[in-house]
């Protein structure tokens, strides 16, 4: 899972206060989850999906993929 950090979240929302992207990001319709601070924490996913783009899922962190060994 992917966070938006505060820049990408200007970025998207076109706003530089906490408040104001919580309320560009409702009427976008992106769900988002607020941190103690109220500061909005979206996931990269999560604004893919709003905008209609499909991904691919990732292979978990914890998996590598060593068959490159096996000659």
């Amino acid at each position: 899972m992917f966070i938006l950090d505060h820049t990408e979240l200007i970025k998207l929302t076109g706003k530089k206060h906490s408040a104001a992207q919580r309320e560009a990001l409702r009427l976008m319709g992106v769900p988002f989850g607020e941190r103690p601070d109220g500061k909005p924490v979206v996931t990269r996913d999560a604004v893919n999906t709003s905008l209609g783009i499909k991904t691919q899922p990732q292979e978990s962190r914890g998996s590598v993929n060593l068959e490159f060994l096996n000659g």
